[in-house]
């Protein structure tokens, strides 16, 4: 996975950075945040079935491909809690690239997963965006990988 963010990272460096490209990295920056914040708002699967491109998004996790809004509940399905748990995926992006036409995008930052306020795994996470034709920034693919090391549960 670090090879292909490092990969993408460096295809959308390709140009040069400009003052346009650091607003436009700081744009997805609040993108992404705004996606976190709303997740703990109405859980990852309604938020990201706000923020999903509708005709080309994916949720990657271990061994499995999500497609569309459609799919996010089952993408999600460890997050629905059961059993009254409250399952709670919190993330934070520390990391945002943009090409050079300011149309597409990259953010990446560690997530944390709580069930009933106790955090039962962490990682990495890397979501790729498109802006619309609006210009508002929709996920095109959204990978999760949990820390071998610091599983907690």
């Amino acid at each position: 996975m670090r090879l292909v963010f490092v990969l993408l990272a460096s295809w959308l460096l390709a140009g040069c950075i400009t003052l346009p490209a650091i607003m436009e990295e700081r744009e997805l920056m609040a993108a992404d945040s705004a996606l976190a914040a709303r997740a703990l708002v109405v859980g990852a699967a309604a938020a990201y079935a706000e923020a999903l491109d509708e005709n080309e998004g994916l949720i990657v996790r271990p061994g499995a491909v999500f497609e569309g809004a459609s799919d996010l509940p089952a993408a999600f399905a460890p997050n629905t809690g059961e059993f009254g748990q409250e399952i709670v995926l919190n993330w934070v992006p520390d990391r945002a690239f943009t090409s050079q036409t300011g149309d597409l995008g990259a953010t990446s930052g560690r997530y944390v997963r709580t069930v009933n306020g106790i955090a039962t795994s962490q990682g990495r996470y890397v979501t790729v965006w498109r802006k619309d034709a609006q210009g508002r920034w929709r996920v095109l693919i959204d990978v999760g990988n949990t820390d071998p090391s610091q599983s907690l549960r």
